[in-house]
């Protein structure tokens, strides 16, 4: 089944699907997100999950189906252990782009969003988000979620498939928020600036020129400072 192919069904129902056609199928939509060819960005893992109330699609609506009965310990195990790797690799990586021939920049928000509306626990994300703080790329993928993550004042989340998702947003805006978070990512700054790795003076493809990593990086640290001088 080709990439194409594989997104048309992907999308192609909302509805129920059998466990067994999902157990069937978990190997090639892992492969494909390992490639990151999603087949539908953060949708991907739609099919995997039950919301009690579909229209607000917000995360305490929702049950995730990998915690049936039905799948057995080996299967949960192999799940945990390729979301684990995932995280950490992507937390070492950026820009990330879609695929390989460059077209599209994936977001931290748009990963964020695959996995917590996909059935996964978040704080295995973020957890590993936190203990990656010393690496760069990990810094720069938390002022994209800073900047670029919210809207209204951080009244909601800025992507559409979760503006809704007022769970979501607490959860995320805690966790910038909380105090180890928050010095993690300051201690990270600080030595990422003493390093003067070359990627904090690439200026970003998303304005092309005018704006290079490190001035994002001190709005986002001069904002942490700030939550932290006002108790968070």
């Amino acid at each position: 089944m080709s990439p194409e192919l594989f997104a048309r069904y992907n999308d192609a129902s909302f509805d129920w699907t059998p466990l067994n056609e999902l157990r069937h199928l978990l190997p090639r939509y892992l492969e494909e997100i390992d490639a990151f060819r999603f087949p539908s960005e953060e949708s991907v893992f739609h099919r995997f999950v039950e919301w009690e109330n579909y229209s607000e699609r917000d995360m305490k609506t929702l049950r995730s189906l990998f915690s049936d009965p039905a799948w057995t310990k080996e299967e949960r195990d192999l799940i945990d252990r390729w979301y684990r790797t995932f995280c950490a690799w992507f937390f070492l990586n950026y820009p990330v782009w879609e695929a390989d021939d460059h077209i599209l920049e994936i977001r931290v928000d748009t990963v964020i969003l695959l996995f917590a509306h996909g059935g996964f626990a978040l704080e295995t994300l973020l957890e590993a988000w936190r203990r990656h703080l010393w690496s760069l790329p990990a810094l720069l993928h938390l002022k994209d979620l800073l900047l670029y993550g919210f809207s209204d004042y951080f009244g909601k989340l800025n992507n559409a498939f979760a503006s809704h998702d007022k769970t979501l947003r607490a959860m995320l805006l805690a966790w910038l928020k909380d105090t180890e978070t928050r010095m993690c990512f300051l201690a990270g700054c600080d030595a990422a600036i003493k390093r003067c790795d070359a990627l904090l003076f690439e200026e970003t493809r998303r304005y092309g020129t005018g704006m290079a990593h490190l001035d994002e990086l001190e709005y986002t640290r001069e904002t942490l400072l700030e939550w932290g001088r006002a108790g968070g």
